[in-house]
């Protein structure tokens, strides 16, 4: 395949996959759209369900109040309850609510409860359960809405939770009133429930918007819930009120009517917004498929552009490269590897390359490695101290310096000779290399001295990895040589210190070990 048509090739390709990126991110925003439109069915839902729950925690107040002492009115008050409860229940979409979530056995409750077979308490339990799966269900559909409105959905939930704290509070106490007897336990229960609403009437008022927030306020500042405030906080300290079951019902359920507008509130909030988002996402789609579409054109000329200047170009680069290995002028660079023309370019080039490559190479070996254990340089570890540093100050963390200087190396020098000398320098950098971390920067400082920069790791850290190297060194043995050991010095790094002076600490904890027997481990 020739020159021109490889790259009237590659120019169609790159076209191609403008398009197919273009068509991508189309399908990308109408799932994004798609997501939007199923958030806002699911707040239908949700709303069915959040009266489906109201209606069952008054159904469950009357309950509980008609087994502690039934009338004739509460239970005409309870069938007309059971009305109103199935009637909610067939606004709430088919298929919603499965079997397992408890309202399979809803009947057969009801029936014992009328028969008195449940005690009040039985029949709370059972209604709680049945009321609290939903609320469940509910915590589930929320967490998947795709919405910007996070917070808000918190909101939502909390509410639901606190008035479903406020319907135990109704129908505990509406068991207390019928009963006309107040005992610890029913104090023990309300207290607990009071808690758990004033919990998410907490979680509430933290994540809702202000403007949700003042209406529920504004209901909970008037006349008639203060007093049922009132009535509980009397029924916490143990005191009876004079209020009859009925009228405590009535109040309460005033109460919690009143905040279900609140929860039909915020749903219609969270729905505007939804709607408000998936406008905005429309924009946001003309106005980037608008640039995605000018930006492809415009890639589309020039890489039309370009394929014909490259074909042009191609024999005048050509006398030019061989112009360059001829002279040996290498301040031109092509990096193309194809067996066609271009590749012609590309070998001659390499061969310089390889040549400047390895001389480089070569270079910064010399510079940055001591020669003699194959480890960091002083140059090197400098470097690296100044890289390390800036990393330190910008992003925080620890950093450490050790310092060891091998025990009687002269001694060794002067008694076995340099070449023995040689060895144990190679072998103690070929210990501590294998202890030491990747991102440890352990360097030959000169001599017998050697350097370890200890990133990320304390004080603490450094004296550990010390007393390890020291052991590590004591526990070596050296070929036909007595007992080889080193004196450490650690240093931690302080504010505004350079290389000198955090090295300066740590060479004088040295001193400070060999002064005191050598073979250990000195931190300053």
């Amino acid at each position: 395949m020739t020159i021109r048509a490889r790259m009237l090739l590659i120019g169609l390709l790159i076209t191609a996959c403008l398009f197919y990126i273009l068509a991508a991110y189309f399908v990308a925003l109408n799932q994004e759209k798609n997501h939007k439109i199923a958030s806002m069915t699911d707040i239908k839902v949700i709303e069915s369900l959040s009266d489906l729950v109201h209606e069952l925690q008054k159904e469950r107040g009357i309950s509980v109040g008609c087994l502690a002492g039934c009338s004739i009115s509460s239970a005409a008050l309870l069938n007309a309850q059971h009305t109103a409860t199935n009637h909610a229940r067939t606004q709430v979409a088919d298929g919603v609510l499965n079997p397992a979530q408890g309202l399979e056995d809803l009947p057969e409750i009801r029936k014992q409860v009328l028969r008195n077979q449940l005690t009040a308490v039985h029949a709370f339990n059972h209604y709680t359960l049945i009321i609290v799966e939903i609320l469940d269900y509910i915590n589930v559909l929320t967490d998947h809405l795709n919405t910007d409105l996070k917070n808000d959905v918190r909101a939502y939930t909390h509410l639901l939770y606190a008035k479903e704290y406020l319907g135990q509070i109704r129908a505990s106490l509406n068991e207390v009133f019928s009963l006309g007897k107040l005992n610890i336990n029913h104090i023990a229960t309300v207290s607990r429930e009071f808690s758990f609403y004033q919990h998410h009437t907490q979680l509430f008022f933290r994540d809702a918007t202000p403007k949700i927030v003042n209406i529920f306020h504004t209901i909970q500042a008037q006349t008639e819930v203060q007093n049922i405030l009132r009535i509980i906080e009397l029924i916490l300290t143990g005191s009876h009120t004079m209020i009859t079951a009925e009228a405590w019902f009535t109040v309460a359920t005033d109460w919690i009517n009143q905040l279900q507008t609140v929860e039909r509130a915020y749903t219609a909030y969270l729905h505007e917004g939804m709607t408000r988002e998936m406008a905005l996402a429309q924009k946001k789609f003309i106005f980037n498929a608008a640039i995605v579409i000018s930006i492809a054109l415009l890639l589309t000329l020039l890489i039309g552009s370009a394929i014909r200047r490259i074909l042009h170009a191609l024999n005048i680069l050509l006398k030019s490269i061989e112009y360059t290995i001829k002279t040996k002028d290498f301040s031109n660079r092509i990096k193309l590897f194809t067996p066609d023309e271009i590749g012609v370019i590309s070998d001659n080039f390499n061969k310089l390359l390889i040549i400047v490559e390895s001389l480089i190479k070569e270079k910064d070996k010399l510079a940055c490695t001591d020669l003699l254990t194959g480890i960091y340089n002083r140059y090197k570890f400098t470097e690296w101290f100044d890289i390390i540093l800036q990393r330190q100050q910008r992003y925080g963390g620890k950093l450490a310096l050790i310092v060891f200087d091998i025990d009687y190396f002269k001694q060794v020098n002067d008694q076995f000779g340099h070449i023995a000398g040689d060895q144990v320098l190679k072998g103690v950098a070929q210990r501590v290399q294998s202890c030491v971390r990747t991102t440890d920067i352990f360097a030959r400082w000169g001599g017998e001295e050697f350097v370890i920069l200890v990133p990320e790791g304390g004080h603490q850290a450094a004296v550990d990895l010390a007393e390890r190297l020291r052991s590590a060194m004591e526990s070596h043995c050296f070929n036909n040589l007595p007992k080889i050991t080193a004196s450490f010095g650690v240093s931690e790094y302080r504010i505004n210190d350079t290389l000198e002076t955090l090295f300066a600490r740590a060479d004088e904890a040295v001193y400070h070990a060999k002064h005191a027997g050598r073979n250990r481990v000195f931190a300053v």
